[in-house]
């Protein structure tokens, strides 16, 4: 029987088609940085730059409000500032961006030398162990013109190992909307997508609704046992309540920015489904919450909290989400968190809500079952 010799390996042709690989990869990568503009923008990446080109506008004296979209979605600025008698600015950006937005949008507005009255940190509930999302970083770097976040907070940024993801490291070729069409099914729905954010975002000066929830019917299916809530934390078993490192991090570091330049903060979490936070663990990472941001606040020196109970509503003040109030709801709401911050900032608060839960639509007390 005659033998065959073993195929070897030609260097000379794996050197050619790496050569060549590489060649395209870079052709593509000159095309797609020499574009005018990008195929499409997704959402939050006009979020950062619509909410980034209000604090060039900036008087002073403005109330910024700082947040993610449970922020987007509860506050209306407009009814704030008619309540409070002064300018307030919503700059809520996605639970994605964690901490690091609030950080970003504060030191932006000082530098523009004007000066606040006051910083609302207001966020979701389950904003606390998310980590930062890579894809959202580059969001946050294309959407601000910054060669990264690393070129505002150096030090800062090279200890959340943040340096790494800076724009010289990455390909425009292999980012969505803007390079290669990775996958071209999907993109007349990610054009169709930004190109309604571009619409709405001046309209409702945040980004886009999904469709509302049927609440009726979950809280049936939820009374009669048929339907579980999720998790706040859906990664840990347990859903123990935890603090993601650059969570933390950001957030001591815009505490220090504002109280290095005079300006107060105020902290709120914002209102959620109440059968959701009736499950048991979701119950008890709410009261690890409340007790953890007690403990930052260092008795009130680093922050103010402008309540200590949960706050908790039904399913008829819901929008789109859990933790996303419904259009109707956001006046009621936003003029309960103005008396709220009047309160707190005078320094006399008679009536401060109390107890575990609260239901700041009613502006009364919940008794869990």
């Amino acid at each position: 029987m005659k033998s065959v010799p073993p195929k070897t390996v030609n260097p000379k042709a794996l050197a050619t088609t790496w050569i060549v690989a590489l060649a395209v990869v870079l052709a593509f990568e000159a095309w797609a940085r020499a574009k005018p503009s990008p195929v499409w923008k997704r959402e939050e990446e006009q979020l950062v730059e619509y909410q980034t080109a209000k604090l060039e506008r900036l008087a002073g004296g403005e109330v910024l409000l700082l947040g993610d979209s449970a922020l987007g979605n509860d506050v209306d600025a407009k009814v704030l500032a008619r309540e409070l008698g002064r300018p307030a600015l919503n700059l809520a950006l996605v639970a994605s961006f964690t901490t690091i937005g609030d950080y970003y949008l504060l030191e932006k507005a000082l530098a523009s030398g004007k000066k606040p009255s006051a910083v609302v940190l207001f966020h979701t509930m389950d904003l606390w162990p998310r980590p930062l999302d890579d894809g959202f970083y580059a969001v946050v770097q294309r959407g601000t013109g910054n060669a990264g976040l690393e070129s505002f907070a150096r030090s800062l940024a090279y200890r959340s190992a943040l340096a790494e993801q800076a724009r010289a490291w990455r390909l425009t070729a292999f980012e969505e909307g803007r390079g290669l069409a990775w996958n071209p099914e999907e993109a007349p729905m990610a054009v169709a997508k930004a190109a309604r954010a571009a619409r709405e975002l001046p309209l409702r000066d945040y980004i886009p609704v999904g469709a509302t929830i049927d609440w009726a019917a979950r809280e049936a299916n939820w009374a009669r046992g048929a339907m579980t809530p999720s998790s706040f934390d859906p990664k840990d078993p347990r859903g123990a309540f935890s603090v993601d490192r650059h969570v933390d991090l950001w957030l001591d570091a815009t505490l220090d920015l504002a109280a290095a330049h005079g300006v107060p903060v105020y902290v709120g979490i914002a209102p959620t489904w109440r059968p959701k936070v009736l499950r048991a663990e979701n119950r008890a990472f709410a009261r690890d919450l409340m007790q953890w941001l007690e403990a930052q606040s260092e008795h009130g020196t680093r922050f103010r909290r402008l309540w200590t109970p949960t706050l908790v509503v039904d399913g008829a003040a819901l929008g789109d989400k859990a933790e996303h109030l419904a259009p109707a709801a956001m006046e009621p709401f936003t003029r309960w968190l103005a008396a709220r911050l009047r309160a707190v900032e005078s320094g006399t608060d008679p009536n401060p809500p109390r107890g575990e839960f609260w239901d700041p639509i009613a502006d009364a007390p919940v008794t869990p079952p």
